[in-house]
């Protein structure tokens, strides 16, 4: 967790432009944007087990995420 957000801060100080996650969050930041969609993606297989356990229709098939932060004030 702590590396994910010093991530997140390093890029926040970046300067570069980003997109935010939904028209509800203007303090947030896409990861699969940033270079993180890889990473995600593996932690994503990695819980997919757990996933179909717990939520056996929902979790039958992870196959994609929309994978992002929000800051609140």
């Amino acid at each position: 967790c702590r590396m994910l957000v010093e991530e997140v801060e390093h890029f926040q100080l970046s300067g570069l432009p980003a997109r935010r996650p939904n028209s509800m969050n203007n303090y947030g930041l896409i990861l699969n944007e940033i270079g993180l969609r890889a990473s995600l993606s593996r932690l994503q297989a990695a819980i997919a087990p757990l996933a179909r356990a717990v939520f056996p229709a929902e979790g039958r098939s992870l196959d994609d995420h929309h994978s992002f932060v929000v800051s609140y004030k």
